[in-house]
């Protein structure tokens, strides 16, 4: 018979981790030491917070559940450097300093976490336990068959891979999923005009649909610099824009910012906010059609 902390469970999709030795040691495997400042998402019952502990005291534990939030506060309370909050964290202000983040998150926003701490510049790295198929589709290749238009848009930012492998019976309770454990680690690009034309030059290509790389790119580049941009970058292009790698994607785009004319580069400049409008479009549709 199910309690109200099961449902509770239910309803923030959220597994908890049981074994103290493995948190312990995948702690281990990271880069976090004692200066840094970590951030913990829904810290639950606050095994990995007890973790970390030993390896920093400048924790922030934002804890949405007002229950569970207590009974941590308690126990930390007299922490000078542990901080519990009583917070949902996408409403949560992050800090201006740097920070990295390690968290057993919510399943169900998973990618409204990652949008929002990937949106801060002083985020360096992160190790969020996460659904393994999330994972594949923001890693892409090797970990997948594909590359989404996000893992190519994260990818400028952010090397991202995937860390570890749990068991179901890791969890309380135990997931019908697959988990990973995945890790963002922030790369040293700091040139914001690079980025914003990244950004739209991947989004426009995603804006074309479904369409082959020749269908994609014939707006922007010539015959020619189709067929010498596919022979150095070895693939064909039939291709789908989800078949090509993050590292063929970049070297296209530095063609592109070398080889075209400005008067083309209009077709492709806003195509970033473009495409986020769309896609929020097409999220609230969505949810008006469920709660019909």
């Amino acid at each position: 018979m199910k309690t109200d902390k099961d449902n509770q469970i239910i309803k923030y999709t959220q597994n908890f981790l049981t074994n103290k030795k493995l948190v312990k040691n995948l702690i281990n495997k990271t880069t976090i030491s004692s200066e840094d400042l970590i951030i913990e998402v829904g810290p639950g019952k606050g095994i990995l917070t007890e973790a970390l502990k030993e390896k920093t005291e400048n924790i922030l534990a934002i804890e949405k559940d007002k229950e569970l939030f207590l009974n941590l506060y308690g126990k930390y309370e007299n922490y000078k450097n542990i901080k519990i909050i009583h917070q949902n964290f996408l409403d949560y202000e992050l800090p201006n300093r740097k920070f990295k983040i390690f968290s057993n998150i919510p399943f169900n926003i998973t990618s409204q976490i990652i949008k929002k701490i990937t949106s801060s510049l002083f985020f360096e790295e992160g190790y969020l336990i996460v659904q393994k198929e999330y994972a594949e589709k923001i890693c892409g290749y090797p970990y997948f068959n594909k590359n989404s238009k996000e893992s190519l848009i994260l990818k400028y930012d952010f090397d991202l891979n995937v860390l570890y492998k749990f068991k179901k019976k890791d969890f309380c309770p135990s997931p019908s999923i697959n988990i990973v454990l995945l890790r963002m680690s922030r790369k040293n690009k700091k040139n914001s005009k690079e980025r914003e034309d990244y950004f739209d030059f991947i989004s426009y290509v995603f804006l074309r649909g479904k369409k082959n790389i020749k269908d994609s790119l014939k707006k922007i580049f010539t015959v020619n610099q189709l067929k010498r941009i596919s022979l150095e970058n070895s693939f064909n292009l039939n291709s789908k824009p989800t078949e090509i790698n993050f590292e063929k994607w970049w070297s296209i785009f530095n063609y592109y910012v070398i080889g075209v004319e400005n008067k083309k580069k209009n077709y492709v400049r806003g195509s970033f906010k473009l495409l986020e409008r769309s896609s929020r479009k097409i999220k609230k549709i969505h949810r008006t059609c469920i709660r019909r």
